[in-house]
This record gives C-alpha cells, sequence and structure tokens, in this order.
C-alpha cells in the first residue's frame, strides 16, 4: 500500500549495456525499466504476481497501448526512481504511470501504460477481478490520484 500518500517506488541503476553508442539510455529500454517496475508493483502492492494472473486465475494482462515522453537522457551509472500511479481503473482496463526520476525528483521519462484484462482461453476483455480491483482501487486512493 502507499505509504504517506507515497506512490510506490523501486530503484533502478542504468548498465553499459542499456546504452547505445553515444552512451546514452537506449530508448525501448525506458519501457523495459517502466514494465518491470510495473511488475514489481503488483507483487508488492497489489499483492498478486503477473504469473499467478496468468496462470492460476485464468486471465492475461497484455500491454495495449504504450506512451514514452523523454524529458532527459540517463546514463550509465544513473539510478532512476521508478515510480507508479495508477491513472485510471477501468472495468477491465487499467491505466498506469511511471515515472523514471533522477535523486533529484527531477524526470528522465514518463511511461503511461494502458493494459486490458482478459480471458485466456477466448481472448475477450472481462472485467478486473475484485481480489485485484480492491487494492489497486485503494492504492490509488492512498495516492490521491
Amino acid at each position: 500500500m502507499a505509504e504517506d500518500n507515497k506512490p510506490f517506488s523501486m530503484t533502478r541503476i542504468v548498465n553499459w549495456g542499456d546504452c547505445d553508442p553515444a552512451g546514452m539510455i537506449y530508448t525501448p529500454r525506458a519501457i523495459d525499466y517502466a514494465i518491470e517496475a510495473v511488475e514489481e508493483w503488483y507483487r508488492e502492492v497489489v499483492g498478486i504476481s503477473w504469473m499467478h494472473i496468468n496462470f492460476t486465475m485464468g486471465t492475461s494482462l497484455p500491454t495495449v497501448r504504450v506512451e514514452c515522453d523523454f524529458i532527459r537522457p540517463p546514463y550509465p551509472r544513473s539510478e532512476i526512481d521508478m515510480r507508479v500511479r495508477v491513472e485510471s481503473l477501468g472495468k477491465s482496463s487499467l491505466t498506469l504511470l511511471i515515472d523514471g526520476l533522477n535523486n533529484d525528483g527531477e524526470p528522465y521519462f514518463k511511461v503511461r501504460l494502458v493494459t486490458c484484462y482478459i480471458s485466456r482461453g477466448e481472448f475477450k476483455a472481462v472485467d478486473i477481478p475484485g481480489e485485484v480491483r480492491a487494492p489497486i482501487a485503494a492504492y490509488q486512493a492512498a495516492c490521491g490520484d
């Protein structure tokens, strides 16, 4: 749960292998970092892993839209604070905002991920299960989003 109305965050360090020949983070890695943060957010905040959602609950959670705005480039050894917030919680969709921030709280990049809960067998949208919806809604409220 969000403590003191602070969003969930995790630190990611930029490795040399995450960078392009110019020594800046390779563009798609920002989206990878965001997805890693969301996966950890599910475990820590929602209390359910993506593996559980996919293989135990009979649902899946594909990303249906991604937006990424780059503000400044992180370089190797940069520490990035990956913060996850809920923008909207729909009937079957969930929109998350993931900010990649430097140590001063200034943004490197901002990612918006839209996911949709689907049945694995039929590949059709389904309602977000209550055991997933309740902690997400509580987190959203605790963060003031």
